[in-house]
């Protein structure tokens, strides 16, 4: 009977190519690694910040001809319902206008009213005080134009 021998081929052990540069060189591309991760969450950061979502409902404004299309597909308007729509909300917008400006009319009357009686009864420095104390107790108001496309007044001084 015959035995068959094998004979093993002794393989070298894996070679680790940081350790083969040198401990040095194993830093620098280790520290080069990091800094590309942080390069790169850096810039995923930069573009997050940069997008813009598009608007969803009850977000930001919108083009009439847009909200006017969406009403008109989600009531399943005629054609005719559509354009009588769009001028009932058409007049609803301008009396919406007309209110708010008439509101600001009246409450720039109550302010002015309300100045020249203190303006009676404080000296010049005190009044100034008030104006100023006035100013800073005001909530702050947003930088655009409220939801009905008016630009926000300037306060009067």
């Amino acid at each position: 009977m015959q035995t068959k021998t094998t004979h093993f081929v002794e393989t070298p052990p894996p070679v680790d190519p940081l350790r083969s540069l040198g401990p040095l060189a194993s830093l620098c591309v280790s520290m080069l690694a990091i800094l590309l991760s942080c390069g790169g969450l850096f810039l995923m950061g930069i573009a997050a910040a940069y997008a813009q979502p598009a608007p969803s409902k009850g977000q930001g404004p919108r083009d009439s001809a847009e909200r006017s299309a969406e009403l008109a597909m989600s009531l399943k308007l005629t054609t005719s319902q559509t354009t009588a729509v769009e001028k009932i909300i058409a007049a609803e917008r301008e009396a919406h206008q007309a209110l708010r400006e008439d509101m600001r009319k009246k409450r720039d009357a109550i302010d002015a009213n309300t100045n020249a009686k203190l303006a009676k009864l404080l000296n010049a420095e005190q009044m100034g005080r008030y104006r100023e104390w006035k100013e800073a107790s005001r909530p702050p108001r947003p930088d655009g134009p409220p939801p009905g496309g008016m630009p926000p007044r300037e306060r009067q001084k």
